[in-house]
């Protein structure tokens, strides 16, 4: 599966401080840098998003990311079974976290959550003047960014009952929907689907994503003993790549909430960082890293205050956190570090760090499952602790 974000152009906005009503998150001060549009791409199911590109909740790419999959699946379902045509779906969701939202001329502007039959669809990149062709597509809107995973699917099913004679299809809020389609919706709520293998450095052993019903958590897989270990869900969505530490003892894995690590020898696992927000606090960013020198964990976070950040030393052990600072600007190890952390969603094969094995996502009945091989192609059957 091809997934790939495409960022728009950035365009400068000026506006007065103030705090948003949704959902806490706030509008920042003049000069903020603001990327109007931004894209998830699926194989045929397409997110449009307004993102503030420098400084929005990181959670939500990966969350994005995997909702397509999902939505993938879905569609190949409901395509095969002859209830949808055999064209993309294009989401769009037109609000920006930090407020800003298109005017009053905008297409989309006068619309509740709806459906649509498109002939000429259009993804859009920096506000409307600018388009992708799509040619004939569905197209689901969402206002406000009162999106779900379980909204997404229901409105997809949902799909379904446009034709010709009715290329629209509006609902005034989420009971609505769920009368026509709950029946449907229900049998993919099962849906599994892994993500991500990312080996150890001493190749023993390694950690990749399940997704089921819009919630994520991460399984370690041990290699010498064939047995796989379900690991604690974080508190909020994952924001970067888990870590492993240089030794291969620990696994280090964060959302906006909190820092999650996992000793792979005592098989014990602990919340090394709730990261301790003041009331108005929220944090949009959280990238951690291990030092090669020293095994230590580095948190970097923001406060939620526009510019203020926070870096966090963690011993594991001794389970101690030995340093804690506040940045006015992100720190210099940051971009590298959050370069390194983007999960890359990719089916192609990775091969462990001494070359015996390799790990990758094959579709089994329209799902992405984890298959680990010899180098020679033997396959290595785990015991599994979930599907």
């Amino acid at each position: 599966m091809r997934i790939k974000l495409l960022s728009a152009k950035k365009i400068t906005i000026c506006a007065l401080l103030a705090i948003s009503m949704y959902s806490g998150f706030m509008v920042y001060p003049a000069e903020a840098t603001v990327s109007v549009w931004s894209i998830v791409f699926g194989d045929k199911v397409h997110i449009n998003f307004c993102s503030n590109h420098d400084y929005y909740p990181r959670s939500i790419l990966i969350e994005s990311r995997h909702t397509v999959c999902a939505l993938d699946c879905v569609r190949d379902v409901l395509v095969s079974e002859g209830k949808l045509r055999d064209i993309p779906i294009h989401i769009i969701l037109p609000r920006d976290l930090t407020g800003w939202s298109p005017g009053p001329g905008y297409r989309w502007s006068n619309y509740e959550t709806a459906v649509f039959l498109e002939e000429n669809g259009v993804l859009l990149e920096n506000e409307a003047d600018e388009v992708k062709k799509l040619g004939p597509c569905y197209a689901i809107y969402i206002p406000h960014r009162e999106e779900s995973y379980e909204k997404l699917l229901m409105l997809t099913c949902a799909l379904q009952f446009l034709t010709k004679d009715q290329q629209k299809i509006e609902y005034q809020n989420t009971a609505d929907i769920k009368e026509k389609v709950a029946s449907e919706a229900d049998r993919f709520k099962e849906m599994i689907i892994h993500f991500d293998p990312i080996w150890s450095p001493d190749s023993n052993s390694l950690i990749y994503t399940v997704w089921q019903n819009g919630a994520m958590h991460l399984e370690f897989a041990s290699i010498p003993d064939r047995s796989v270990l379900k690991l604690k869900p974080l508190r909020g969505y994952m924001t970067c790549t888990p870590r492993w530490s240089p030794d291969s003892k620990y696994i280090v894995y964060t959302s906006l909430k909190e820092a999650r690590i996992f000793d792979t020898v005592a098989n014990v696992e602990r919340c090394v960082m709730p990261f301790p927000f003041r009331s108005g606090e929220y944090s949009m960013e959280a990238v951690v890293t291990f030092s090669k020198k020293t095994g230590n964990i580095t948190v970097v976070y923001d406060t939620g205050a526009f510019g203020e950040w926070r870096v966090v030393a963690y011993y594991p052990k001794t389970n101690h956190i030995t340093r804690a600072v506040t940045e006015i600007k992100r720190p210099e190890w940051y971009y590298l570090a959050k370069e390194r952390c983007n999960p890359s969603l990719t089916f192609n094969k990775v091969t462990s760090p001494d070359g015996k094995y390799e790990a990758s996502i094959v579709k089994e009945n329209g799902l992405g499952r984890l298959h680990v091989r010899s180098i020679h192609g033997k396959k290595i059957e785990f015991l599994y602790s979930s599907p």
